[in-house]
């Protein structure tokens, strides 16, 4: 979930404070809770814990990729408005988009440079936050307020593997049939779980006070990064043994961070840095020793990175900064 957009009701994702007072972050996350759901440009689900970077209701939102090292950046997608990229191994990204505002979103994917985007038609619509399978065959998806599917691509057969209205962020480990994702499971906190998407099997991997979200695996499967909201309000990336144990900050507890993403090689983190009225993607050693390293400027407002399969440049969806 995350700093996001004031959208659909399902939108964990509105960056919840740099050193808010109470007063305030208690306001926030009770708006958060109340439009969880509501879409970027009627297509996401919206801000807080699970978040795609503010992006507010209306707003026009494209994917970019951005080589890690020259930092050049290029746009993949115009229209419709596309978010939520994810980078396949297969070199393919996919995305959730929407022709207007009032539009439910659709599942699509396109290769790198954007010239050949195929759109998904699937029975089940309103579809966000997708992830590929490792053979790159199926997409793991939020249907809003539904829970989780899986889309073959051969021939469009949709597969529900969860049913909680709150289930999100899906994230297929890199060398098995297990999804992560989280869970909202009271008022204001989320916690991790992961389905199996041959049995429906699901299994819970935290159980306390800290709301955890947007889960991301290491490219060997043996640990996951997500976003964990500290005492102060802040979020911070956080990683762990597959079974909860090993727990790591990554972040310094001073900034807010969301949305992690592991690189391909195991050894980065590609997430998005908060502040009050805007959000950068940023980079950091994944033992957390490095300082992040800005990619982005001030003319964006980006949200859910995604590595390329060769780890040199990092997809995301942004629109522009007010």
């Amino acid at each position: 979930m995350s700093l996001s957009m004031l959208v659909h009701r399902k939108g964990k994702r509105l960056s919840l404070a740099v050193g808010l007072s109470a007063l305030l972050l208690i306001a926030i996350v009770i708006s958060v809770v109340a439009n969880r759901g509501s879409g970027n440009g009627g297509s996401t689900p919206g801000p807080g814990p699970n978040g795609d970077q503010a992006q507010h209701a209306g707003d026009h939102t494209d994917i970019y990729v951005i080589d890690v090292g020259s930092r050049r950046l290029s746009s993949v997608t115009h229209h419709p408005p596309a978010q939520q990229p994810s980078w396949s191994r297969q070199n393919r990204i996919a995305f959730s988009a929407s022709d207007c505002d009032e539009c439910f979103s659709k599942l699509g994917y396109t290769d790198p440079t954007g010239r050949s985007q195929v759109t998904v038609r699937t029975r089940v619509t309103h579809l966000f936050q997708p992830t590929w399978s490792p053979d790159g065959r199926t997409i793991a998806v939020v249907a809003l307020g539904r829970g989780i599917y899986t889309v073959a691509l051969k021939d469009r057969t949709m597969r529900r593997l969860t049913s909680g209205q709150s289930d999100e962020a899906p994230s297929w480990a890199p060398r098995s049939g297990w999804i992560a994702f989280d869970k909202q499971v009271s008022g204001t906190n989320y916690d991790l779980y992961m389905v199996n998407a041959a049995t429906r099997q699901v299994r819970r991997l935290t159980r306390d006070r800290l709301p955890q979200t947007n889960p991301s695996w290491s490219a060997d499967g043996s640990r996951i990064a997500f976003a964990e909201q500290q005492a102060n309000g802040n979020w911070a990336i956080v990683t762990m043994r597959r079974d909860g144990s090993g727990r790591k900050r990554v972040t310094n507890a001073r900034t807010s961070a969301q949305e992690p993403s592991w690189s391909p090689d195991g050894r980065r983190i590609a997430f998005i840095q908060q502040g009050l009225d805007k959000a950068s993607l940023a980079i950091i050693d994944a033992n957390g020793r490095s300082k992040p390293k800005i990619l982005t400027g001030k003319s964006l407002f980006p949200a859910r990175p995604s590595w390329s399969p060769n780890g040199q440049s990092v997809a995301f969806a942004a629109s522009s900064s007010p």
